[in-house]
Formats: C-alpha cells, sequence, structure tokens
C-alpha cells in the first residue's frame, strides 16, 4: 500500500509540473521597451502662452496599454510581439506632451490634471489611433495617431484636432518606433501651434 501511494505521489507532481510547464513557457521573444523623446516647444511653433496648464490625456477603450498596438485591413487588430512603451498609453503620452511644454517654456508650468487642482488652462486629450496599419503581407506600412479634445483657458477656448501618419521605412521594430517618433513629432507641433493662439489671463 505504502509503495502504491508513493507511486500516486510522485504521478500527482509529475501532472502539477506538467501544468506549470504551459504557463511558463513563452514562444514571444523578450520583451523590449521602446521610448520617444518630446518635441521641445520653441519660438518656431508660436509664442510663449505662459500661465499654468494643467493636462488629462485618455484613450479609448483597447489603447489604453503599453503594446504597440497594429491595426490590418480587415479592421483587426493586433501588436507586435516582443515590443512596449515604457508606460501605458495615456502616461506615456502625457510625460511627452508635458516635458516638451514644459522645457520650451510654452507654459510656466506644465502639470498632469487633478481633481480641485487649478490652473491657468486645462487641456483635456483623448488618443483615437495610436497604432501601426498593416499591409496584406503582414508588413509595417504606416504609423497613425490621432487625438481630439478642447483647451480651456480663462479668456479662451479651442476644440483641437491632431491626426498625423507616417510612413514606415523598414520591417524592423526599430522603423517602426521610428516612424511613431514623426508622427508624435507632427502631432506636438500641431498642438503647439493650435495652443500659441490662446493668453490666460495674469
Amino acid at each position: 500500500m505504502i509503495a502504491i501511494r508513493n507511486c500516486l505521489a510522485v504521478f500527482a507532481s509529475c501532472l502539477a509540473l506538467a501544468g506549470c510547464s504551459g504557463l511558463l513557457s513563452s514562444n514571444e521573444p523578450p520583451v523590449r521597451r521602446f521610448d520617444l523623446q518630446p518635441l521641445i516647444a520653441s519660438a518656431e511653433h508660436g509664442p510663449v502662452v505662459g500661465g499654468t496648464l494643467a493636462l488629462r490625456i485618455r484613450a479609448i477603450p483597447g489603447l489604453d496599454t503599453d503594446r504597440l498596438l497594429t491595426m490590418g485591413q480587415d479592421g483587426s487588430s493586433n501588436y507586435l510581439a516582443g515590443a512596449r512603451w515604457p508606460d501605458y498609453l495615456p502616461e506615456f503620452a502625457t510625460s511627452l506632451l508635458q516635458r516638451g511644454m514644459a522645457a520650451g517654456g510654452f507654459f510656466s508650468t506644465v502639470v498632469a490634471a487633478r481633481m480641485g487642482a487649478r490652473a491657468d488652462c486645462d487641456l483635456d486629450l483623448e488618443i483615437q489611433r495610436f497604432h501601426t496599419r498593416l499591409g496584406g503581407d503582414q508588413q509595417p506600412l504606416s504609423v497613425e495617431v490621432r487625438m481630439n479634445g478642447q483647451v480651456r483657458c480663462a479668456t479662451a477656448g479651442a476644440e483641437l484636432s491632431l491626426d498625423q501618419s507616417e510612413p514606415v521605412h523598414g520591417a524592423r521594430l526599430a522603423d517602426v518606433v521610428a516612424a511613431y517618433q514623426r508622427a508624435f513629432d507632427g502631432i506636438s507641433r500641431s498642438l503647439y501651434g493650435q495652443l500659441s493662439s490662446l493668453s490666460p489671463s495674469p
């Protein structure tokens, strides 16, 4: 009986290990994190607005992720295996725009919006596209970035529409990320231009 119980125990242990091996193994390549650089606001993007800006960025369902998403010709969504942004997309985009505007002195202070916080201007953006468009052969064709929203200051306000598409020159992850950098630079340049017409109260 003891021998039978020992055999059953060993058999149960083998089954448990076999089940775990499926969870611990993966066919995906090791995760690589890719960063973008903020476009520093400067005089070429318009006059300094000044004051304090509170920035809030949200994403539509499906985009609130740190994955590099793809869009197929049939409208199906997927992601580039083994590639991640440093943070989830709303936080990542907030950091990029916040650093770009603050470093160039576009506003005196740029902060992430918080409930009850006071600012001269409030900028609310929604990310509606942030993906790589794939061709029929599943190779990257272009990168598409779109944000809509509004800015409200004490004396002015405006609806904002930011849309940029950039071709991908190559099939490597680095080529895709380079296209994202150009697209985000274009989005930032457009945003700075639209904000430059605002003048918050002293």
